[in-house]
């Protein structure tokens, strides 16, 4: 893992990448074990010199178990979007910046988390729109109305 110090006058956001994972109208979102109640879309940080979408399976599949065999459909966001975290986290960055991928799924697809390496995900379920942002924290809920727009006008 790479750390770099600073000053506390730097803001430092952290690579990231991001799976919009969806299929027939609904959205796969994850509930992380330190976060009951609160779910997700698949994400996590790139390593340095990994290229993006080398990442962003990596991520996937370390997190979910769903590999590009399990999908129809890939695109990605031609966009970066950031946020900063609130201001109560202790981490060596303010925030992350995305590279964000809409994943869609082939039909019966669903994750394994049983299988996983990564044990961050405790449950998954299909949720709506609505549904992922009513419960939404703060800092993430711009960047998924940003995601589902983009996604609407796609």
């Amino acid at each position: 893992m790479f750390f770099r110090f600073f000053n506390k006058d730097d803001i430092v956001f952290r690579g990231a990448v991001g799976a919009v994972t969806y299929r027939d109208g609904k959205f796969l979102v994850f509930e992380r074990k330190h976060n009951p109640g609160s779910f997700q879309f698949s994400q996590g940080g790139r390593n340095k010199g990994e290229p993006v979408e080398e990442s962003m399976w990596r991520e996937l599949v370390e997190e979910t178990g769903i590999t590009s065999d399990d999908t129809a459909s890939m695109i990605q966001l031609p966009y970066l979007l950031s946020y900063e975290y609130d201001t109560d986290r202790k981490l060596p960055w303010a925030g992350q910046t995305f590279t964000w991928f809409y994943i869609e799924l082939k039909p019966g697809v669903e994750p394994n988390l049983a299988t996983v390496k990564d044990k961050e995900f405790v449950a998954y379920k299909w949720m709506n729109k609505e549904e992922i942002l009513g419960q939404l924290v703060g800092f993430r809920k711009e960047i998924y109305q940003t995601l589902f727009s983009y996604f609407d006008e796609k």
